[in-house]
């Protein structure tokens, strides 16, 4: 629904707080003369601009979730936890309680209650209220992007995810590897099984820790353990003791043939790594975003890496440039290049990124 539509529905009372937040002076007794100056007054593109350029870290984390959600609606709770969530210790968080930053938040008119009985509970935010915040931070975001001319060689991985968990099943069946006390494949069976697959991984995992991103992350390198831990998950490999084989449900999948669909591996990877990084989606979403051209990973990196909460050893920068995009190449989302004095260059495949959104507009 549009702002005018929520608005429609909004009490007067409700309505007038809105018009008394941007300075409105209308008939506060009319209804019609409410909307139509808090129409003319918060839709102006320098308004939201000039909100924007007013936010902390919290609020663009915040806002940065509910615009990259695939849900439309909100319960009370959820955006309490969100503001909680997006308040990172040793920085300022919202006036008062996160109570009254909702409150502050629908007396902008970025957020509506509901108005029937069974849905005063939830909140929700105008369509055309989301498009232009998006836009609003997405050019705050961008503005000391550095971008670059194509570089000569670059490195793409569009379609490779899928290919290779049919390939990963294919290895199995065919080879039977043998396990570990640890249920890990011996090493004996690594280079065989790398071999075929399209994009292969030859640095094995440093001692040290390794965990939060997935059942098989310890033990193998990255993309291999999304592979591994996707097939296990749906059931397609079993670890029996010693040997590590195909399910009766992986025959059936590795006879189909067909690549894995981009769009349930990103799925997984999503609910894989959300422990560790729960603003995934948001940050996938920016990155694809503000890389329409080719971008230096440098200059990326700067306006996204204070987003990102520390996990553990992880440091913000470790998750960005390790958890965040370098799986976003290994899924074929971005490529991924080196550009002469600019070092790492990145840039969006549209059409790769088309597959997951889920109808998302890029720009």
């Amino acid at each position: 629904m549009r702002l005018s539509d929520l608005l429609g529905y909004a009490d007067i009372r409700d309505l007038a707080k809105i018009a008394e937040t941007y300075g409105c002076r209308c008939d506060g007794h009319s209804k019609h003369e409410l909307i139509q100056s808090i129409l003319s007054a918060a839709c102006r593109r320098n308004v939201f601009e000039a909100r924007v350029d007013a936010m902390n870290g919290w609020e663009i984390r915040f806002w940065s979730y509910l615009l990259f959600e695939r849900k439309e609606e909100f319960d009370l709770g959820e955006l309490i936890a969100l503001i909680r969530q997006s308040v990172f210790p040793d920085e300022p968080g919202p006036e008062g309680d996160a109570r009254e930053a909702i409150v502050r938040f629908k007396q902008l008119g970025w957020l509506f209650s509901g108005h029937l009985p069974h849905t005063r509970h939830l909140y929700r935010m105008p369509g055309d209220v989301r498009r232009r915040l998006t836009d609003a931070l997405a050019g705050r975001l961008s503005r000391r992007l550095i971008y670059v001319e194509e570089p000569t060689a670059y490195r793409d991985e569009k379609g490779c995810i899928g290919v290779d968990v049919v390939r990963l099943l294919g290895a199995v069946a065919d080879l039977e590897p043998q396990l570990t006390a640890s249920g890990v494949i011996h090493k004996r069976y690594w280079p065989r099984i790398i071999d075929r697959l399209a994009v292969p991984e030859t640095e094995w995992p440093k001692a040290g820790w390794r965990f939060g991103y997935g059942r098989r992350f310890r033990d193998y390198p990255d993309r291999f353990a999304l592979l591994y831990d996707y097939c296990y998950y749906r059931g397609w490999v079993e670890e029996i003791p010693g040997k590590l084989v195909l399910t009766e449900n992986g025959r059936r999948r590795l006879l189909e043939g067909a690549p894995e669909p981009l769009v349930s591996v990103f799925d997984f990877w999503l609910k894989l790594y959300r422990r560790a990084v729960p603003n995934l989606r948001p940050l996938v979403c920016w990155i694809v975003r503000l890389t329409n051209r080719w971008t230096t990973a440098e200059s990326l990196a700067e306006p996204l890496v204070p987003l990102i909460r520390p996990f553990y050893f992880d440091s913000p920068r470790t998750i960005f440039e390790s958890r965040v995009l370098r799986m976003m190449v290994h899924l074929g989302l971005v490529r991924v290049g080196q550009s002469e004095g600019s070092g790492r260059v990145v840039r969006r495949n549209e059409a790769e990124w088309t597959a997951v959104c889920g109808g998302m507009k890029l720009d």
